[in-house]
């Protein structure tokens, strides 16, 4: 109990101190793994994050591993554009990863992300299935 009312109390110190949230996007594509989308996406918010769910897949209504059914705030193109995001974490799940690799756009803004020295993150699957084919992590970085 009394570690949750400090996290709590740190989102909430972090949120009123003026400065403004750290955008964070979550891309998701059918068959991402269910829970690594709602840890990432629930633990980024409590943190204060300004997170954007983002789809990769044509519509914004996304079929998760397992029949969870979740709206993304916004489509992977609309993005793109965007070139402040403080994070790009990418969620597991085999089949999911794989759809995330295969996304063009996702993959040039993961390149921009490392380029710039922004943070990238993955879970689960991602960091071998789209890190990796996508030459993203250096050979002596650990996933």
């Amino acid at each position: 109990r009394q570690g949750r009312a400090r996290r709590v109390a740190r989102s909430a110190s972090a949120a009123s101190s003026g400065r403004p949230p750290l955008k964070v996007l979550v891309p998701v594509a059918r068959d991402c793994d269910a829970v690594t989308v709602a840890c990432l996406t629930d633990v980024l918010t409590r943190a204060a994050a300004a997170v954007t769910v983002a789809s990769v897949e044509r519509d914004l209504e996304v079929q998760l591993a397992g029949g969870l059914r979740i709206v993304a705030d916004s489509s992977i193109d609309d993005c793109k554009e965007c070139n402040d995001w403080a994070a790009i974490a990418c969620p597991g799940g085999e089949e999911g990863a794989e759809r995330l690799c295969d996304s063009r756009t996702l993959e040039g803004m993961l390149k921009q992300q490392r380029k710039s020295g922004r943070v990238i993150a993955a879970v689960g699957e991602a960091p071998a299935v789209i890190l990796a084919e996508h030459r993203i992590l250096e050979f002596d970085e650990k996933a």
